[in-house]
């Protein structure tokens, strides 16, 4: 058996192949394969550089992704192979997001509709009202282009579901009272208010939802805007955090971030709430008297294999967490155990607190001047100098 010389002996019978009949054949092939084609010779390289076989490649890589480069999709008509790396370096090296891809359009009932929610750092007067800490749907969000917030309730939901009008507050950045506070620094609260195959278009909708929602006034304006250097976060470009205001005051800084679970999608979250520009995942309910919670724990268990834990929580206290031996699934270079008890999903990183990376310990400063009443969050070159004055003008009133 002549492997060794397969590709040369090939070569002349390939050449006799119709090219649609080759392109059928290579059609079957992954991306990794097809590239390996591109080496092999000359004949290999003209058919598997052909423009219909990569944007095959490219709609089946980016049919159940949220959000693709638009200057990816302006260029697979013309050179899909390119379009097709230009979209996976975009969504893996970009964590920024644009205009275009944060905002929702009125008039075409298009774009991103974005889910939100609160953590649990937020504490229970603000957990308490919002649908997703009630096993509902998360609340959703739309940012206009003029820089104002709506809520969008999907009228094709015929219940409650998505709808916040059993909501006392029906606002998704306010507690239940006015004079509520939002947990402060450590978990204390201090005192003082609270399918045109690749068109961008159709991807950033939920199905069913393009034509039948409404947009709704909350009950306290709301607006948007972009900075580039918040008081806790590292400087970034334009599209890295976004201020929201309501009812005049600012709340602290939303970072933006690629998702975790894989599907290009985006993740905002501040040391109080999280938004996705996507559907996020219900929270699980629990018929034990125990809460349990699927972390991710990455450890070295010989050869670097990364183990996955289901931790089980007292409603009292995290310190008694307790590991069984029996429940943990190994994942090995990437491919899960088939005798592992479930393992972890990737929807569940966004359902757990360790899957955040803005905490109160890193955005403890924002936290505080928004619970001793200040209206606006300084940002830029003097933030910190302006914190520093208003902090120790609230100790010495203390």
């Amino acid at each position: 058996m002549k492997y060794y010389y397969c590709a040369q002996e090939v070569e002349p019978q390939l050449g006799k192949l119709p090219d649609d009949l080759a392109i059928k054949i290579l059609s079957f092939l992954d991306a990794s394969s097809l590239l390996c084609q591109l080496r092999l010779n000359r004949s290999f390289h003209r058919i598997a550089s052909d423009n219909t076989l990569w944007k095959s490649l490219c709609r089946h890589l980016w049919k159940d992704k949220v959000h693709v480069s638009r200057q990816a999709q302006a260029l697979v008509t013309s050179n899909a192979m390119a379009a097709y790396r230009m979209a996976i370096e975009d969504a893996h090296t970009r964590d920024y997001i644009t205009p275009e891809e944060l905002c929702y359009d009125p008039e075409t009932c298009q774009y991103t509709i974005w889910s939100i929610r609160f953590k649990e750092a937020a504490g229970p007067d603000w957990t308490s009202s919002d649908p997703w800490w009630n096993h509902d749907r998360c609340r959703k969000i739309v940012f206009l282009p003029d820089g104002r917030v709506r809520m969008y309730v999907p009228r094709s939901i015929n219940s409650t579901e998505g709808n916040d009008s059993h909501d006392s507050t029906n606002n998704p950045l306010t507690p239940n009272n006015e004079n509520d506070t939002a947990d402060g620094v450590g978990g204390v609260a201090l005192e003082g208010m609270e399918p045109a195959d690749f068109n961008v278009e159709t991807r950033h909708v939920h199905p069913g939802w393009e034509l039948n929602g409404q947009l709704n006034e909350p009950p306290n304006v709301m607006t948007w805007r972009f900075i580039t250097d918040p008081l806790d976060l590292p400087e970034g470009p334009v599209g890295s955090y976004i201020r929201l205001k309501v009812a005049g005051r600012d709340v602290p800084t939303y970072c933006c971030r690629r998702s975790p679970t894989g599907n290009w999608g985006f993740v905002m979250e501040s040391c109080w709430g999280v938004c996705a520009s996507f559907e996020l995942p219900p929270r699980p309910r629990s018929t034990h008297h125990r809460r349990r919670r699927r972390r991710l724990r990455r450890a070295h268990n010989g050869a670097g294999n990364e183990i996955y834990l289901q931790v089980e929580v007292d409603d009292s206290s995290e310190d008694d967490a307790t590991v069984s031996a029996s429940q943990v699934g190994r994942m090995n270079r990437g491919r899960r155990d088939r005798n592992d008890w479930g393992g972890v999903r990737n929807e569940d990183l966004l359902v757990t607190e360790t899957s955040f990376n803005v905490t109160i310990s890193l955005q403890w400063r924002e936290a505080f001047l928004y619970n001793v009443g200040e209206d606006t969050l300084p940002e830029g070159p003097n933030a910190l100098s302006e914190f520093q004055r208003v902090y120790e003008n609230t100790m010495a009133e203390r």
